[in-house]
């Protein structure tokens, strides 16, 4: 049964003292709010990464943050500008949608965007939108910054460098770009566009988010609606799961070390002499032999002494 609420607020309009309630006039008004029918979906958009090569397959991910039984979708994508590259179609189903990009410029930016209908009152986000990047590495042109030739201002703004200086993980990592010229700076990352307009040659920087793992960010610099010039940054960090696998890991044995196993004899000599040849053994009497013949010899003479004195 459903839960109703009554809202109830009462107006009197009193009149001078009465003796019975005959002469008094009430207003009552009455809000019926069904609980039922109150719900917060908010709704996402994700694809696989952030920069796509030219006819490449691009894989849309509509999400919601809690199941919705009738709800539906409309999804279509734009560029940079506004102009529509995918025309609106609706879906209420979360399947994957797909998407192949054909762009006869050197690179655009693309704006992939959403919309939830429900039956409900909802209070979650009923929109979300991701930007995406298509190169075209085939895009045959002898200067693509040289988009005027008619206006050299336009031609000489370009994006020097664009780097980072951190090396370790943080959530919260700079980006800098070295300018020549001027015109808006366009950033695309993971999170969204972030755009910023500079009048003159310098070093900027963007504060980013970034995770663990591969981070994509692509740069352009616009004059007239028209992308001048562009670059793109690739960072990797290493996962925490890594470095403790790393850490934990077993020495490593350089392939260029060869260890040759030692052969060791079966025959292992434990004891005295076994066996010893004639001569070895003729040897080993001969000092022997000395010490006896100068022992007696040492006697010999001291008895010949004694034996004189007695004469």
């Amino acid at each position: 049964m459903k839960q109703v609420f009554f809202l109830v607020a009462f107006t009197f309009l009193m009149v001078p003292p009465v003796t019975s309630f005959s002469e008094v006039e009430i207003n009552i008004t009455i809000n019926l709010i069904s609980q039922e029918n109150i719900c917060n979906v908010s709704i996402g958009l994700s694809t696989t990464k952030v920069i796509f090569e030219n006819q490449e397959k691009i894989s849309i991910e509509n999400t919601l943050s809690n199941e919705q039984e009738f709800f539906s979708i409309d999804y279509w994508i734009e560029d940079l500008f506004g102009e529509m590259v995918k025309s609106k179609k609706t879906t209420t189903n979360l399947n994957v949608k797909s998407y192949t990009p054909k762009i006869d410029v050197p690179y655009k930016v693309l704006i992939i965007r959403n919309e939830l209908t429900t039956n409900c009152q909802n209070s979650g986000n009923t929109s979300s939108q991701k930007f995406i990047v298509v190169k075209n590495e085939n895009y045959e042109s002898s200067d693509v910054n040289n988009v005027n030739d008619e206006n050299p201002v336009v031609s000489d703004n370009k994006i020097v460098s664009f780097y980072t200086r951190t090396k370790n993980y943080k959530p919260i990592i700079k980006l800098f770009a070295n300018i020549k010229g001027f015109g808006e700076l366009k950033l695309v990352t993971n999170e969204g566009l972030i755009s910023n307009y500079i009048s003159q040659s310098g070093v900027y920087e963007f504060n980013v988010s970034v995770i663990q793992g591969n981070n994509s960010y692509f740069l352009s610099l616009v004059n007239d609606e028209i992308i001048v010039s562009s670059k793109e940054l690739h960072i990797f960090f290493e996962k925490e799961e890594s470095v403790l696998v790393k850490n934990n890991s077993k020495p490593v044995i350089s392939k260029n070390i060869i260890e040759k196993p030692v052969n060791k004899s079966r025959n292992v000599i434990i004891g005295g002499v076994v066996y010893e040849s004639e001569n070895e053994s003729n040897k080993r009497l001969i000092p022997w032999l000395i010490i006896g013949t100068l022992s007696t010899l040492s006697i010999i003479v001291l008895l010949k002494k004694r034996f004189d004195k007695f004469i």
